[in-house]
C-alpha cells in the first residue's frame, strides 16, 4: 500500500489509481517510493509554511503531519498552522487568518535575509 494513495480514511482514490496507470503506460514502471517527496528534503533552500485543515478530505492530514516531523528532526525552518474544519480550499475567516499568516511568515522571512529584502527592493515595480 502506498500512503500516497490513500486519503484521511484510508480508501484508496480511483483517480490515483488511474494517474499511476497513465504514467506507466507512458513511461514504463514507475518507482513512487523515490518519488516520495520527503526522501528530497536537502534539496529544500528556503522556510516553508504549512496550512492544514485537520478533517480535510482532499489532502490528509497526516501528510502535513509527515512533513513537518520530518522538517524538524532535520532542524529545517518551518510553520505548521492546523485549522479545524474539513475545508481543502479555507473559506471566510479560516482563509482570512491563512492569508495574513502568509503575509507575517513572508515578511518575517524578508527581515531575517536582507540579501532578499535588497533584492526586491532593487527590482523594478510594475
Amino acid at each position: 500500500e502506498d500512503p500516497l494513495a490513500s486519503d484521511s480514511s484510508d480508501l484508496r482514490k480511483a483517480v490515483i489509481d488511474r494517474l499511476r496507470a497513465d504514467i506507466a503506460a507512458l513511461e514504463g514502471p514507475f518507482d513512487w517510493r523515490a518519488s516520495e517527496p520527503l526522501q528530497h528534503l536537502e534539496y529544500l533552500a528556503t522556510p516553508l509554511i504549512i496550512h492544514h485543515a485537520v478533517g480535510d478530505t482532499g489532502a490528509a492530514y497526516k501528510w502535513s503531519e509527515r512533513l513537518a516531523k520530518a522538517l524538524y528532526l532535520r532542524g529545517l525552518p518551518y510553520v505548521f498552522h492546523s485549522y479545524t474544519g474539513s475545508d481543502h480550499f479555507f473559506q471566510g475567516e479560516r482563509r482570512q487568518q491563512a492569508a495574513a499568516r502568509d503575509a507575517a511568515f513572508f515578511r518575517d522571512l524578508m527581515e531575517v535575509d536582507p540579501l532578499r529584502r535588497a533584492a526586491t527592493a532593487a527590482s523594478p515595480q510594475e
